[in-house]
């Protein structure tokens, strides 16, 4: 029998440097198989592969994380109820 999944957030706050305007720089959207070859490698790097890792790439203020990071949580829950 199956062990019931759950999600867990968990963040990895970074910064970056750059001499061009920021708004500019990530004015894009990623390009998704960049991204998910990143989910995998990190889940690889810091959960030994045995979890699901989601990204969410943006940048944002920091006293705008707690909002932004509420909302991704709700959405994927959200998205995820019911399923085992």
């Amino acid at each position: 029998m199956e062990k019931e999944k759950r999600m867990y957030p968990f963040a990895v706050v970074g910064l970056f440097i750059t001499d061009e305007d920021p708004l500019e720089i990530q004015n894009h959207k990623p390009d998704l198989e960049a991204v998910h070859k990143l989910e995998k490698e990190m889940s690889k790097v810091l959960f030994d592969g045995k979890a699901t890792v989601i990204l969410l790439p943006i940048a944002i203020p920091p006293e705008d994380a707690p909002d932004a990071i509420d909302t991704f949580v709700k959405s994927l829950m959200e998205g995820n109820e019911g399923e085992e």
